[in-house]
């Protein structure tokens, strides 16, 4: 990634993320605190998606804050190159939500691919 010119890397270890410069030192004020570990970790501007082997975290790049979360049981990350597509035994369940316990109209996806 870059940022004002200067290449930075996304550095993941257990349940923690972190900006750093090629230098070594930090090149944002916060870290990204995942619920889960991740198993794969892909930035979509202006997102940053953590993919564990039930869910997927969606957070904002500009300040780590969550934006969703989607359970999809065995879940694995397969590409994120142009799009980005993963696998499940289900189709993602989009029912959680911040402050309201009220189940959404998820989409029926096929059991075996997703695309997002």
């Amino acid at each position: 990634m870059y940022e004002d010119d200067e290449p930075e890397l996304l550095l993941t270890y257990n349940h923690v993320s972190q900006f750093k410069l090629l230098t070594g030192e930090s090149s944002s004020e916060f870290d990204i605190y995942w619920n889960s570990a991740p198993q794969s970790v892909v930035c979509a501007f202006p997102y940053i998606l953590a993919f564990t082997p039930d869910s997927i975290e969606i957070r904002l790049l500009v300040n780590g804050n969550l934006v969703h979360t989607m359970t999809a049981p065995r879940l694995k990350l397969i590409s994120s190159k142009c799009d980005m597509y993963f696998t499940s035994v289900e189709g993602v369940n989009m029912n959680a939500r911040e402050n309201n316990n009220t189940p959404l109209a998820s989409p029926v996806l096929p059991p075996t691919a997703g695309k997002i």
